[in-house]
């Protein structure tokens, strides 16, 4: 188990299919055990089938389609570059005003670093395709598989600057393994949901109506940018491109960038010692563009209002007197902007970049100045100069260390200074929510007992003001720093 940071725990509908198959193939067992073997007989043929569907999020979470993405559409070319294909397919996407992504495995990368070199100065963006492209790589073993996806990752670092966070594997098929080690790695598989299969010998014909005639918004389009097999030129299939291109505007849609289509990075520049991203920061930077509507305006909405039910009406009494306050994980701001208006300067701390890019919009138009947003993972950043408070709800979750967080706040906090925060309450029922959220995020978030928390307080140097535990499922804690005397 993992010390420090988010605990990662693949869990997946495939995990929950099989229990529940042989939940039922228990019960038939009583009732006839001729028929005890057909729950899982269906469940194994599930297993076996769901590889081969590219949107079937069976094994883990896919991104196969862009989610409120208005009238936009996106195009992505694989298994590229080709020398004789690709420097015309720019000069196509470039006479069309068009962005697409390029999946592309790392040896071709180091075959025509050049075109590599030349896709990323037109402005497109590179995805991970795996090392070499070898079409047995879901039947390796999870190192190994591992291995083979990371190694193209170095390869986009080292010689071209880049950090690929979508990884598309070969063919679009799956297995069991995938999910943990991209989320080890810090990455995301992205597939397509329209494809004309133009790599196969005799598919360039016909191509663009294969796409066109069953497109729609959110499209993910998969083409190929390699001479098509047993063809000798590209020019029918870059016409079949053209048509494409000209067809998607003539539906009333527009080509965006993939990133645009799916409000997350698909690549960034890297340079030797930037930090790369956890799945935290992933998870939380696709879910910017929607995560106030999800938390404040949907089903699941219930437990934040009533958390910030609890602690709004408490920050003026807690607050009132702060001249520097820190927030972690502060998120878009549901709590940020009321808890700014009580302090000099509030330091909000959070991994995610897009999460505190609308805190930051949400501040300007709010005309509130005193908001310091900080991206950064809060167990292993620095912290500068002293604070008269320190805050955090629901995000402690996500710390795997927390008597050396305590103790690390304690440090650059004054004397008689206040710490409260919520955070998860160990219990049956919270046990739920967490299965749901390792099947969500990959990520198993941690709740704590009464007792763990305020043993952990003690021992840094707080004094425990209060807790108290709302519905058996959330804490909420005060502590003050204890003063030298």
């Amino acid at each position: 188990m993992r010390k420090t940071g988010p605990l990662i725990f693949p869990l997946s509908a495939a995990h929950i299919t099989g229990v529940l198959a042989l939940q039922a193939s228990a019960v038939l067992a009583f009732l006839s055990p001729a028929l005890a073997s057909l729950p899982l007989a269906g469940f194994c043929a599930i297993c076996l089938a769901a590889p081969f569907f590219p949107g079937f999020a069976f094994y883990l979470p896919v991104v196969s389609q862009g989610k409120g993405a208005g009238n936009s559409v996106t195009l992505t070319f694989d298994d590229g570059p080709d020398p004789a294909v690709t420097p015309l397919l720019l000069d196509l996407l470039a006479r069309e005003n068009t962005k697409a992504a390029f999946f592309i495995t790392g040896e071709n990368a180091l075959r025509h670093p050049e075109i590599v070199k030349m896709i990323i100065a037109n402005g497109h963006e590179i995805g991970n395709h795996s090392l070499d492209h070898d079409p047995l790589l879901m039947l390796r073993r999870a190192r190994r598989l591992g291995k083979n996806i990371g190694d193209a990752r170095e390869i986009f670092k080292s010689e071209f600057g880049i950090l690929t966070l979508a990884f598309r594997p070969p063919v679009g098929i799956t297995n069991p393994l995938l999910w943990g080690e991209l989320l080890r790695l810090g990455m995301q598989c992205v597939t397509f949901s329209r494809r004309a299969y133009d790599g196969i010998a005799g598919r360039t014909a016909g191509m663009a109506g294969k796409i066109l005639g069953r497109l729609s918004p959110g499209d993910i389009i998969v083409l190929h940018d390699r001479r098509p097999v047993g063809e000798k030129e590209p020019g029918p299939w870059l016409e079949e491109v053209g048509k494409i291109l000209r067809g998607i505007r003539e539906k009333g849609l527009e080509p965006a960038p993939l990133s645009v289509l799916l409000g997350r990075d698909i690549m960034r520049a890297y340079r030797p010692g930037d930090p790369e991203p956890g799945p935290a920061e992933l998870f939380y930077d696709s879910l910017a563009p929607d995560y106030d509507r999800e938390q404040l305006h949907s089903g699941v909405s219930f437990a934040r209002r009533r958390e910030m039910e609890i602690v709004l009406p408490r920050m003026r009494e807690i607050f009132a007197r702060s001249g520097r306050a820190l927030e972690v994980g502060a998120g878009t701001g549901l709590f940020s902007l009321p808890l700014a208006g009580l302090c000099r300067e509030l330091v909000a701390v959070d991994v995610s970049g897009r999460m505190l890019a609308k805190l930051r919009e949400k501040a300007e138009a709010s005309g509130m100045a005193n908001i310091r947003v900080v991206k950064g993972d809060i167990e292993c950043m620095t912290l500068e100069g002293k604070f008269d408070s320190a805050c955090s709800f629901s995000s402690l979750e996500y710390v795997g260390d927390l008597p050396a967080l305590f103790r690390k706040l304690h440090t650059c906090m004054n004397e008689g200074a206040v710490i409260y925060f919520t955070t998860a309450r160990r219990g049956f029922f919270r046990l739920f929510t967490q299965l749901g959220n390792a099947c969500r995020q990959g990520i198993w978030l941690r709740a704590r007992t009464e007792r763990e928390i305020r043993d952990a307080l003690t021992e840094a140097g707080f004094a425990v003001t209060g807790i108290s535990s709302h519905g058996g499922m959330l804490l909420e804690v005060t502590a003050r720093k204890k003063s030298a005397g």
